[in-house]
């Protein structure tokens, strides 16, 4: 689920115990309309990254965010090694959601984060992990 918040907004969430990844991006305009957009996906196990968002050039991304950002996220098994996609004039930012994964020499675990620039280094996962990556384009 995406929110667009614009000039006026107002959201409540109530739950029962779980784990989530909730992110705030900026809009790249002021006073847009709001708007709420649903993406029904299966979670299943890939090599490959999913794409779930991206501005709205990328007319193959689900969701639409209203910015120079684009989301993937990605299941995958211990073993498995992938790449980060490489968007030019785009900063990757990687957040492990469970798992340990090998990055070179750094080893991250749930909850912590990669932001490097050039990031052309391969992911190497040593438990099965759920990921999230945030490409943006820090300069628009």
């Amino acid at each position: 689920m995406m929110m667009n918040a614009g000039k006026s907004f107002y959201h409540e969430e109530t739950s029962e115990a779980c784990e989530a990844l909730q992110i705030l991006i900026r809009p790249e305009e002021q006073d847009l309309d709001s708007n709420v957009q649903l993406f029904a996906r299966t979670v299943d196990v890939s090599k490959y990254w999913k794409l779930l968002a991206g501005p709205k050039e990328m007319e193959d991304a689900p969701l639409t965010i209203r910015n120079r950002v684009i989301i993937y996220d990605a299941r995958m098994q211990a073993g498995d090694s992938v790449q980060i996609p490489q968007v030019e004039d785009f900063t990757p930012w990687l957040f492990v959601m469970d798992c340990e994964q090998q990055v070179e020499n750094t080893l991250l675990t749930k909850g912590m984060r990669l932001q490097e620039k050039p990031f052309e280094k391969h992911v190497q996962l040593v438990k099965d992990a759920t990921l999230v990556l945030f490409l943006s384009d820090v300069h628009s």
